[in-house]
Protein backbone atom coordinates (compact mmCIF):
# COMPACT_ATOMS: atom_id res chain seq x y z
CA UNK A 1 0.00 0.00 0.00
CA UNK A 2 3.04 2.35 0.46
CA UNK A 3 4.36 1.73 -2.76
CA UNK A 4 1.07 2.54 -4.22
CA UNK A 5 0.88 5.52 -2.42
CA UNK A 6 4.55 6.79 -3.87
CA UNK A 7 3.33 6.28 -7.43
CA UNK A 8 0.56 7.96 -6.86
CA UNK A 9 2.00 10.62 -5.49
CA UNK A 10 4.12 12.52 -7.58
CA UNK A 11 5.46 15.13 -5.18
CA UNK A 12 8.56 13.66 -5.03
CA UNK A 13 9.52 14.64 -8.78
CA UNK A 14 9.62 18.68 -7.41
CA UNK A 15 12.88 16.81 -5.59
CA UNK A 16 14.04 14.64 -8.27
CA UNK A 17 14.15 17.63 -10.72
CA UNK A 18 15.84 19.55 -8.22
CA UNK A 19 18.73 17.36 -7.73
CA UNK A 20 19.22 16.93 -10.91
CA UNK A 21 19.82 20.15 -11.47
CA UNK A 22 22.39 20.25 -8.41
CA UNK A 23 23.96 16.55 -10.40
CA UNK A 24 24.57 19.20 -13.13
CA UNK A 25 26.70 20.97 -11.30
CA UNK A 26 29.23 17.91 -11.67
CA UNK A 27 30.69 17.10 -14.78
CA UNK A 28 31.11 13.72 -14.23
CA UNK A 29 27.98 13.13 -12.73
CA UNK A 30 26.23 14.52 -16.17
CA UNK A 31 24.96 10.98 -17.48
CA UNK A 32 23.32 10.77 -14.06
CA UNK A 33 21.20 14.06 -14.84
CA UNK A 34 20.69 12.81 -18.32
CA UNK A 35 19.09 9.12 -17.05
CA UNK A 36 16.77 10.71 -14.83
CA UNK A 37 15.21 13.47 -17.40
CA UNK A 38 14.57 10.58 -19.11
CA UNK A 39 12.88 8.98 -16.34
CA UNK A 40 10.78 12.18 -16.00
CA UNK A 41 9.82 11.76 -19.53
CA UNK A 42 8.71 8.18 -19.06
CA UNK A 43 6.81 9.29 -15.99
CA UNK A 44 4.83 11.83 -17.79
CA UNK A 45 4.25 9.12 -20.70
CA UNK A 46 2.22 6.98 -18.40
CA UNK A 47 0.97 9.98 -16.15
CA UNK A 48 -0.64 11.55 -19.61
CA UNK A 49 0.21 9.71 -22.71
CA UNK A 50 1.90 9.47 -25.55
CA UNK A 51 0.02 12.53 -27.23
CA UNK A 52 1.04 14.81 -24.70
CA UNK A 53 4.32 13.97 -24.10
CA UNK A 54 5.23 14.11 -27.68
CA UNK A 55 6.01 18.17 -27.62
CA UNK A 56 8.50 16.86 -25.16
CA UNK A 57 10.81 15.39 -27.32
CA UNK A 58 13.43 17.69 -26.90
CA UNK A 59 14.15 16.11 -23.56
CA UNK A 60 14.34 12.84 -24.81
CA UNK A 61 17.84 14.38 -26.64
CA UNK A 62 18.50 16.28 -24.10
CA UNK A 63 18.66 13.04 -22.17
CA UNK A 64 20.33 11.28 -24.53
CA UNK A 65 23.12 14.35 -25.24
CA UNK A 66 23.78 14.74 -21.28
CA UNK A 67 23.98 10.76 -21.20
CA UNK A 68 26.97 10.31 -23.43
CA UNK A 69 28.42 13.77 -23.02
CA UNK A 70 31.15 11.88 -20.37
CA UNK A 71 31.78 8.93 -22.86
CA UNK A 72 35.33 8.09 -23.74
CA UNK A 73 33.38 6.20 -26.88
CA UNK A 74 34.06 8.23 -29.46
CA UNK A 75 30.69 6.84 -31.56
CA UNK A 76 28.93 6.95 -28.10
CA UNK A 77 29.54 10.95 -27.51
CA UNK A 78 28.68 11.58 -31.25
CA UNK A 79 25.35 10.45 -30.45
CA UNK A 80 24.67 13.29 -28.49
CA UNK A 81 24.16 16.68 -30.86
CA UNK A 82 22.35 14.31 -33.10
CA UNK A 83 19.58 13.53 -30.56
CA UNK A 84 19.84 16.91 -29.47
CA UNK A 85 19.15 18.19 -33.09
CA UNK A 86 16.20 15.87 -33.41
CA UNK A 87 14.85 16.32 -30.45
CA UNK A 88 14.17 19.86 -30.60
CA UNK A 89 13.57 18.98 -34.15
CA UNK A 90 11.05 17.07 -33.71
CA UNK A 91 9.28 18.96 -30.91
CA UNK A 92 9.24 22.06 -33.10
CA UNK A 93 7.70 19.87 -36.04
CA UNK A 94 4.72 18.79 -33.70
CA UNK A 95 4.02 22.03 -32.30
CA UNK A 96 3.36 23.11 -35.84
CA UNK A 97 1.31 19.99 -36.63
CA UNK A 98 -0.47 20.84 -33.53
CA UNK A 99 -1.40 24.25 -34.71
CA UNK A 100 -2.82 23.04 -38.02
CA UNK A 101 -4.92 20.17 -36.82
CA UNK A 102 -5.79 22.16 -33.56
CA UNK A 103 -5.77 25.91 -34.86
CA UNK A 104 -8.39 26.84 -31.96
CA UNK A 105 -5.19 26.42 -29.54
CA UNK A 106 -3.30 29.23 -31.01
CA UNK A 107 -6.24 31.55 -32.33
CA UNK A 108 -6.73 31.62 -28.81
CA UNK A 109 -3.31 33.04 -27.71
CA UNK A 110 -3.21 35.43 -30.87
CA UNK A 111 -6.47 36.76 -29.89
CA UNK A 112 -5.41 37.78 -27.04
CA UNK A 113 -2.16 39.30 -28.03
CA UNK A 114 -3.39 40.33 -31.49
CA UNK A 115 0.06 42.92 -31.64
CA UNK A 116 1.44 39.73 -32.73
CA UNK A 117 0.09 38.83 -36.13
CA UNK A 118 1.66 42.28 -37.30
CA UNK A 119 -2.18 43.13 -38.65
CA UNK A 120 -2.57 39.32 -40.71
CA UNK A 121 -5.55 37.96 -40.56
CA UNK A 122 -4.73 35.58 -37.35
CA UNK A 123 -6.31 32.24 -39.25
CA UNK A 124 -3.51 33.26 -41.85
CA UNK A 125 -0.72 34.12 -39.25
CA UNK A 126 -1.20 30.61 -37.32
CA UNK A 127 -0.99 29.13 -40.59
CA UNK A 128 2.52 30.79 -41.48
CA UNK A 129 4.18 30.18 -37.78
CA UNK A 130 3.10 26.48 -38.12
CA UNK A 131 4.55 26.64 -41.63
CA UNK A 132 7.48 28.56 -39.75
CA UNK A 133 7.78 26.12 -37.21
CA UNK A 134 7.43 22.93 -39.41
CA UNK A 135 10.56 23.64 -41.74
CA UNK A 136 13.18 24.66 -38.93
CA UNK A 137 12.03 22.23 -37.06
CA UNK A 138 12.52 19.53 -40.44
CA UNK A 139 15.91 21.21 -41.19
CA UNK A 140 17.06 20.35 -37.72
CA UNK A 141 16.26 16.82 -37.84
CA UNK A 142 18.24 16.46 -41.43
CA UNK A 143 20.88 18.76 -39.76
CA UNK A 144 21.07 21.45 -42.16
CA UNK A 145 22.47 25.11 -41.16
CA UNK A 146 22.80 24.35 -37.50
CA UNK A 147 23.91 27.47 -36.49
CA UNK A 148 22.32 29.80 -38.48
CA UNK A 149 19.13 27.72 -37.23
CA UNK A 150 20.20 28.29 -33.52
CA UNK A 151 20.45 32.32 -34.12
CA UNK A 152 17.12 32.42 -36.33
CA UNK A 153 14.98 30.36 -33.55
CA UNK A 154 16.69 31.89 -30.46
CA UNK A 155 15.91 35.86 -32.27
CA UNK A 156 12.50 34.45 -32.35
CA UNK A 157 11.77 33.25 -28.72
CA UNK A 158 13.56 36.25 -27.76
CA UNK A 159 11.07 38.61 -29.83
CA UNK A 160 8.02 36.00 -28.25
CA UNK A 161 9.58 36.84 -24.68
CA UNK A 162 8.81 40.57 -25.76
CA UNK A 163 5.34 39.66 -25.23
CA UNK A 164 4.91 36.69 -22.93
CA UNK A 165 7.35 37.92 -20.43
CA UNK A 166 9.11 35.73 -17.93
CA UNK A 167 6.67 32.62 -18.38
CA UNK A 168 8.48 32.36 -21.91
CA UNK A 169 11.42 32.51 -20.79
CA UNK A 170 10.89 30.01 -18.36
CA UNK A 171 9.42 27.49 -20.59
CA UNK A 172 11.79 27.82 -23.47
CA UNK A 173 15.28 27.67 -20.95
CA UNK A 174 16.11 24.05 -22.05
CA UNK A 175 15.75 25.20 -26.15
CA UNK A 176 17.77 28.35 -25.12
CA UNK A 177 20.41 25.34 -23.61
CA UNK A 178 20.07 23.45 -26.83
CA UNK A 179 20.47 26.46 -28.86
CA UNK A 180 23.42 27.87 -26.96
CA UNK A 181 24.63 23.82 -27.89
CA UNK A 182 24.28 24.20 -31.45
CA UNK A 183 26.16 27.58 -31.63
CA UNK A 184 28.86 26.39 -29.98
CA UNK A 185 29.15 22.78 -31.55
CA UNK A 186 27.94 23.69 -34.75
Amino acid sequence: RQRQMCIRDRSWIGWLQFALTIVLIFPKMTPVAGIGIFLLWVIALVDFGLFHVLDYVLFIGVAVYLAVSSSTVKWIKGMGIPALYVGLGFSLMWVALEKIVYPAWGTNILELNESLALGVPLDQFLIFIAVSELVLGFLLVIGLMGRPLGIAITLVLFTTALTFGKTEVVGHTIIHAALIVFLLEG
